[in-house]
């Protein structure tokens, strides 16, 4: 019964998360997919598109892994720490600024970092819905058209976005959910 209780906790917080979401930022997709899902979403009022990640509540890709992390990290790049200047009268606590020639040199390691491994094949099929900020997969689903023809894309959209607005709608309190 706690089990029980638990997961359906669960499930209502996540229910929760996705009703948050407004807006959604499309990652490139295989086979243009990306183009197809952004027509299907805002056709259908599912959620409005942005074409700005800064704006976006959430992403829709058809990948997760290590490319998929630095493209957030690309697109949301951590805060920088904020320095508190020191006070003039306080000499002992001033803080030394390094030679702007240090700086540079620190900004090009930190930039130069690994290479990235060639773009493996992406999961033919899975879309995820990932909360920005987070990394939170908050859902995903798997529609693979067997031929990608624009009519069968296209087709395929629909169910994807048919879906996420089941799941990101409320169940009515007249209709019993799952049904």
């Amino acid at each position: 019964m706690t089990a029980f209780s638990l997961s359906g906790m669960g499930q209502a917080a996540g229910a929760a998360s996705l009703s948050q979401v407004k807006t959604v930022y499309l990652l490139p997709m295989s086979h243009g997919m990306d183009q197809y899902l952004a027509n299907r979403l805002t056709h259908g009022g599912v959620v409005q598109v942005v074409t700005d990640p800064s704006k976006a509540d959430a992403l829709l890709t058809d990948s997760l892994g290590e490319t998929f992390e630095a493209k957030m990290k690309e697109l949301y790049p951590e805060a920088k720490p904020v320095v508190v200047p020191a006070k003039p009268d306080d000499k002992k606590k001033e803080v030394k600024e390094p030679p702007a020639d240090a700086k540079k040199d620190e900004l090009e390691l930190k930039s130069s970092g690994p290479e990235h491994a060639p773009v493996a094949a992406r999961s033919r099929g899975t879309i995820f819905l990932v909360k920005r900020g987070t990394g939170e997969v908050l859902w995903s689903t798997y529609n693979d058209p067997a031929i990608r023809r624009p009519k069968d894309l296209n087709r395929t959209a629909g169910k994807i976005a048919d879906g996420l607005k089941k799941a990101i709608s409320p169940a009515s309190p007249t209709t019993p959910a799952g049904k």
